[in-house]
């Protein structure tokens, strides 16, 4: 009866060590898109560099290191740019059928109507 005991404690016991560790996704990649996660990289580097331009304006760098600095995030940053590029026109709605120009002209003037143009 203690074996039987002894068992199901230590099976409780594992499964409450081992159920968060497995079952759970990390909380800050919960529900991230690739296009999110790469506006968000995006804008750590823009961060980054503004960071790098205020520490050399308070002296805390020298112009070489932050020259060097500088250039090392940028190059991060423009990769990270690249991939938003990548990820942006891949995900643009391309129609199977072009729009009939009849309704093309009804929705210019409702674009031009709601920008408050007056149509001659």
């Amino acid at each position: 009866m203690m074996v039987i005991v002894f068992f199901l404690l230590a099976v409780a016991a594992f499964a409450y060590i081992a159920v968060p560790m497995f079952g759970s996704v990390y909380w800050p990649t919960l529900g991230e898109s690739r296009l999110s996660g790469i506006l968000r990289e995006k804008k750590e580097g823009i961060w980054a560099i503004s960071d790098v331009d205020n520490e050399l304006r308070t002296g805390k760098l020298t112009e070489e290191d932050h020259a060097e600095i500088r250039t090392y995030f940028k190059d991060q940053l423009m990769e990270v740019m690249r991939q938003e590029k990548d990820v942006v026109q891949d995900v643009r709605i391309k129609p199977e059928r072009p729009v009939r120009p009849a309704l093309m002209k009804k929705l210019f003037s409702e674009a031009i109507r709601v920008c408050g143009i007056r149509q001659s």
